[in-house]
């Protein structure tokens, strides 16, 4: 399990005050940003957050959502056995609370996630895609790696880009595409610096051309490593161009 800091570390560059009360209610000491239990997205808006799932403590993560969260209870209750729920937060006045990876818990809806709004109540969709839609085409580079998605509902559309890097081996690749781009935030290099084994595990693409950016963290290396290059990146190397 990596030290408990790592989680911290990101937290220190999302936001510059103190944690989220929801965030802290919902923290526990096993959970791992190396296997998704909780992590931050940065922005290049500046509107980071950070996003905590249930993996570890389902229970308490249930009754604390539905405590701190009222009208979330339809969402909740529709959520199929098994399946990955997650909030999504600033720790002020954004939240969102997903049903994730229903392509393996429901793959007969055709959908990757579902996700309910705390501010406006309303509803959007994840889909995968086979190509960037035309609105997006400034980002069709991204077709030539990892997977496509787009979000509906609620509001203006999103393309939703899943690098898939931590799978693939990709990492140095799909960092070098994001920075092209021009979606990775100033702070990400800041991440780099500060937390081993961090990449970009998504992009969030708006229709204004904002990006949020889901940070992953590589699991550490087996040990001993007999052969093959490193699986995690030593502090402070960006796994890009640079």
């Amino acid at each position: 399990m990596p030290p408990p800091s790592v989680f911290d570390a990101l937290l220190s560059v999302a936001w510059a005050g103190d944690r989220a009360s929801l965030v802290d209610r919902l923290r526990h000491p096993e959970h791992d940003p190396s296997r998704f239990d909780l992590g931050v997205l940065l922005s290049t808006s500046g509107h980071h957050r950070a996003y905590v799932a249930d993996r570890v403590a389902p229970d308490h993560w249930e009754a604390t959502v539905r405590a701190q969260l009222p009208g979330v209870g339809r969402l909740l209750d529709a959520a199929p056995a098994g399946g990955r729920r997650m909030v999504d937060t600033d720790g002020a006045s954004f939240a969102e609370v997903y049903l994730d990876d229903l392509q393996e818990s429901r793959p007969d809806l055709g959908l990757m996630c579902l996700i309910w709004s705390a501010t406006t109540g309303q509803l959007s969709r994840v889909r995968p895609v086979e190509r960037v839609p035309s609105r997006f085409a400034r980002w069709s580079a991204l077709a030539s790696l990892g997977k496509l998605a787009v979000r509906t509902g609620g509001g203006p559309p999103h393309l939703l880009w899943v690098t898939e890097a931590r799978w693939s081996g990709a990492v140095a690749e799909t960092t070098r595409l994001a920075r092209a781009l021009g979606a990775l935030p100033p702070e990400w290099d800041t991440v780099c610096d500060r937390v081993e084994g961090a990449y970009v595990d998504a992009l969030d693409i708006h229709t204004d051309g904002t990006v949020d950016v889901t940070v992953g963290v590589l699991p550490p290396p087996p040990s001993p490593q007999l052969d093959g290059p490193p699986s995690r990146l030593e502090p402070g190397v960006c796994p890009d161009d640079r």
